[in-house]
């Protein structure tokens, strides 16, 4: 290895990853070679935050559709039993453990 750049990929400002580029020969990495490699670190980096947005996405639509279950459960419970919803979910959350 005669010459190396490296890039940090960040996301959300956290590092992720980074971009390692190395060559055989002297000289490889000049002023052009590097901005070059710093354009492919900015697409990688929007490529990985776009990865994150996404899998943020999808738990928070989990999250939701789990959270209207349990609120139909507990007006289930609610119904069934004649209890408040803090009774109804504090059977869920025992039910739950058990």
């Amino acid at each position: 290895m005669r010459g190396m750049a490296g890039y940090r990929l960040l996301v959300d400002d956290r590092k992720v990853g980074a971009l390692n580029l190395f060559s055989d020969t002297v000289g490889a990495f000049d002023e052009a070679a590097g901005d070059t490699g710093a354009l492919l670190a900015a697409f990688a980096t929007a490529a990985l935050t776009s990865a994150s947005d996404h899998d943020r996405a999808e738990t928070l639509t989990r999250g939701l559709e789990s959270n209207r279950e349990i609120g139909v459960a507990v007006g289930l419970l609610m119904a069934a039993h004649g209890i408040t919803s803090d009774q109804a979910f504090g059977v869920m959350r025992r039910l739950s453990s058990e």
